[in-house]
Formats: C-alpha cells, structure tokens, sequence
C-alpha cells in the first residue's frame, strides 16, 4: 500500500520519468518470495524499468539477482551470492551502483575503475549505494557504515563523481558538498 502511494505521484505527476532509482532494501528480509513480489507488483513498474542496488536487508536472501537483470554486473574477486555492483550510462550520465555490502572493498574500487575506464567522456557521474556515508543517524556509528566511509568517499573523489544517492536512513537527507570528508564552499552553484 505504501509502496503504490509512494509511486502513484511520481509517475502521475510526471510525464518524463525515464527509470526509476532505489538505493536498497527493497525487502525486509531477503529471501522471501512474498517480499520481492509485493515490491515489484505496482502497475507503475510494469512499464518502467528500476535499477536498484542490494541494502542491508536484502542481503539476508539470495533471491536479489533473480529478480534483477543487471547490466556490466561486476563480481571481482569476490563475487556474493545476493548480488554485485554493475553500472550503465543513460544518455550523458554514467550510473554506478556499488554494492556497500561487499566485505572486500576493492572489488567496489575495481567496479567503479571499469565503469569510468570505459565511459570516460559521460558528463555526470552518479554513484548509487546503500549505506549513507554522511548521515546523522545511529547508523552513521555503525562499523559498515564507518568502512563504507572510509572506502568509497576516496574512489568516489578521485573518479569525479558528482553525486551519491545512498537508501540506508530509509527517510529523504542531503549532505553538504564533500571532499576529504570536509564541507566544500558551493560558490557557483544554486
């Protein structure tokens, strides 16, 4: 019910809605077909596509690749049995949806050092991911949210990303502009 209100005025209200973008927990547990039913049964996304990434509660299953069909998926080294990150550009911006669940960050650092290798001349780079590595909520002391921090805010600065979209506080926020996780001035920017 709350899943169709929350997509009822986006796609009536909008007439230029291309895909839509969701940045984890899509269940509440995972394995559960019910779950991953009741998410994907909305009308509206029986006619748009969504590009989504794993969140920490999704992991619990290992359904999350079945029910996405992934582009340029990237397992590296160590590949998880719930999914991995992968990427694509749409038009003049290059998507990268990292899987912030994934214990060896240098397959992320490998997936986002392949999909910018590859599509260098995009003109926006957007980062998708589950833990919010700048919020403000208890999850923000928390160790994976605290190693996401740690490990993607540096690739994601030294690749040029333009913005991250992150789902773990399960409520709307923004950070600042950062880097070297300091406040940058917005001067030019509106």
């Amino acid at each position: 019910f709350r899943w169709n209100r929350t997509l009822e005025p986006a796609y009536t209200n909008e007439d230029d809605i291309s895909f839509a973008v969701n940045a984890g927990d899509v269940t509440h547990c995972g394995q559960y077909t019910s779950e991953w039913t009741a998410f994907l049964a909305p009308e509206y996304l029986r006619s748009y596509p969504m590009a989504a990434t794993q969140g920490n509660h999704d992991r619990k299953g290992t359904t999350y690749k079945y029910y996405f069909n992934n582009p340029n998926v990237f397992g590296g080294l160590a590949p998880t049995v719930y999914g991995d990150g992968y990427y694509f550009t749409y038009g003049d911006v290059l998507f990268v949806f990292i899987n912030s669940n994934k214990i060896n960050f240098m397959d992320n650092y490998w997936l986002v050092k392949k999909a910018v290798k590859e599509n260098p001349d995009t003109k926006w780079r957007v980062a998708v991911f589950h833990h919010d590595i700048y919020g403000t909520e208890h999850h923000a002391i928390q160790d994976d949210a605290i190693a996401a921090k740690r490990t993607l805010a540096p690739v994601l600065e030294s690749y040029d990303f333009d913005v991250a979209l992150t789902g773990h506080y399960h409520v709307y926020g923004r950070s600042y502009f950062m880097e070297e996780d300091k406040v940058v001035e917005t001067a030019g920017y509106d």
